[in-house]
């Protein structure tokens, strides 16, 4: 595993406390509504004719990567040409080296400085748990599909 650690963002959580509540938290599907005009703007990007892969940290059993997979295709249909599935921690970079994105979306700055590493420009929503690294934060998805602009392949 990468250093999947966000504990320090939460009182009182140890590293290994912060994994058990996220895997628990995953073993249990939850409908969980995208982010603000998350649906509409990739939706633009595809019709634009972009390329777009989703690789998400999610839980290493068939039922929640299923799950996942699932549900990311209810919010955004016809939206996504590949969806991968990691490992909860899992480190994006190998996947991130394989499909070769010119832009890599994510909102931990550890696979964003991954994907930094590989030339790969990278873009995110400001939390309070990053703002670290040398990529954009942006405050919403309107920006993001700005910044994108006419740029053919998306991660």
């Amino acid at each position: 595993r990468s250093s999947y650690n966000m504990s320090e963002c939460f009182y009182d959580m140890t590293p290994h406390d912060f994994v058990e509540l996220i895997e628990e938290y995953n073993s249990y599907p939850r409908v969980i509504p995208a982010v603000e005009h998350a649906v509409e703007n990739v939706k633009r990007l595809k019709a634009a004719g972009y390329s777009i892969t989703v690789v998400t940290s999610f839980g290493g059993s068939t039922g929640s990567s299923q799950f996942r997979k699932d549900y990311l295709n209810l919010l955004f249909p016809d939206c996504f040409d590949q969806i991968i599935v990691l490992e909860l921690g899992a480190c994006k970079k190998d996947v991130l080296a394989s499909i070769k994105p010119k832009y890599f979306v994510d909102d931990a700055d550890h696979y964003l400085q991954a994907g930094l590493n590989l030339g790969i420009t990278c873009i995110s929503l400001m939390t309070s748990y990053n703002g670290y690294t040398d990529s954009i934060y942006v405050n919403n998805w309107n920006e993001i599909n700005y910044i994108i602009g006419d740029i053919k392949e998306v991660a």
